[in-house]
């Protein structure tokens, strides 16, 4: 397969979800995440004969992704948190976390709402919460995205969604 068709086909299928994956982490800013998604593009092509195993496309986009965007956040001198999550606290608080998140959207609040009490959660769980449930990745490539314990990544998880059901508590 050519580099072009190559390129043609990661860009077809990944960029709405980049695009989104940006859009969420910069408070819905659709000018900068059309930017950021042309600069993830940028390199996607600049590395595309890298590209050995076919099967991480996926995880491989979210890291070029992930590691543009905390260059962009330092560089702006903001600063996204993502090394706060503690490998100790007891993993067996975990819930269904999609059905516990779709609960939370079924009977408690309407989407609008739900972004507004996310948009309070701080940035490593509004983090979290996005790659898990708006990027759809298992724990697994969001392992490999993070570079985190895979346990610490479901703890944290766990206790976004614990502070997402709070704040929306509040609010009923």
């Amino acid at each position: 397969m050519s580099d072009f068709i190559k390129f043609t086909s990661i860009y077809n299928e990944f960029k709405g979800n980049i695009f989104n994956y940006f859009l969420f982490r910069t408070n819905f800013d659709k000018e900068l995440s059309e930017d950021l998604t042309e600069d993830v593009f940028e390199k996607v092509i600049d590395k595309i004969d890298s590209i050995q195993n076919e099967n991480n496309i996926k995880v491989w986009i979210y890291k070029v992704a992930h590691n543009h965007l905390v260059d962009y956040f330092r560089k702006s001198k903001e600063l996204l948190i993502i090394d706060d999550i503690d490998e100790n606290i007891d993993s067996k608080v975990h819930v269904d976390d999609k059905d516990f998140l779709n609960n939370l959207i079924d009977t408690k609040t309407s989407i609008e709402s739900l972004k507004e009490a996310i948009k309070q959660l701080n940035k490593t769980d509004q983090y979290l919460i996005a790659l898990k449930f708006f990027d759809d990745l298992e724990y697994e490539e969001m392992e490999q995205v993070l570079k985190k314990n895979k346990i610490a990544i479901r703890t944290g998880v766990s206790r976004a969604l614990k502070n997402l059901k709070d704040i929306i508590n509040q609010k009923t």
